[in-house]
């Protein structure tokens, strides 16, 4: 089965199950099987199999990642990553995943007049992924940051995504409701 075929069969899959933009899904969750980026694909980067147990083990592979996906699971908790501002961070129930509009919210922020105090310090409340705060600290190293969250779990995640993007240190970690003690 060529790659395309094999998209193609995923795309009609995930629309029959009612997944929004059913052929970024395919294309995403391929790459993550092939350990590649979405683009490789197509241009032949990507490791291509071309013998029938190398195909088959792909889609061994893919189908339970598939069913997750038909089942209403979202494409980033099932890959397990996001990307976000050149960041990899995990993704996965402990927290919301990263919207695409929160990168024009770090964008806003990094054109700021904040950054003219010094030290400038961020509090990014809610912090989830860590995201926000993680991306401003490696963009601003020169700064106070301290991430604030109610849940222990969103609290590991985001310092385990400081730890995979070599930020550990960057950041204080705060487990608190919203802005309570401060």
């Amino acid at each position: 089965m060529e790659i395309a075929q094999l998209i193609e069969s995923f795309v009609f899959r995930f629309a029959a199950a009612g997944v929004d933009n059913a052929k970024r899904v395919a294309e995403e969750l391929l790459a993550h099987v092939l350990h590649c980026k979405p683009l490789e694909i197509y241009t032949g980067s990507a490791l291509q199999p071309t013998t029938t147990p190398e195909q088959l083990q792909i889609i061994k592979r893919l189908e339970p990642l598939a069913e997750r996906i038909e089942n209403g699971e979202p494409l980033q908790y099932v890959i397990g990553q996001v990307d976000f501002w050149g960041l990899e961070l995990k993704c996965d129930p402990r927290a919301l995943i990263p919207r695409p509009e929160t990168e024009l919210l770090v964008e806003e922020i990094l054109s700021s007049r904040i950054w003219d105090k010094k030290p400038a310090t961020v509090v990014d409340v809610g912090t989830g992924t860590g995201c926000i705060v993680l991306t401003l600290a490696q963009q601003r190293p020169d700064a106070n940051f301290k991430a604030v969250d109610v849940s222990s779990a969103a609290l590991e995640l985001a310092q385990e995504n400081a730890q995979l993007n070599g930020l550990e240190g960057a950041v204080l970690w705060l487990e608190n409701n919203l802005l309570e003690g401060f």
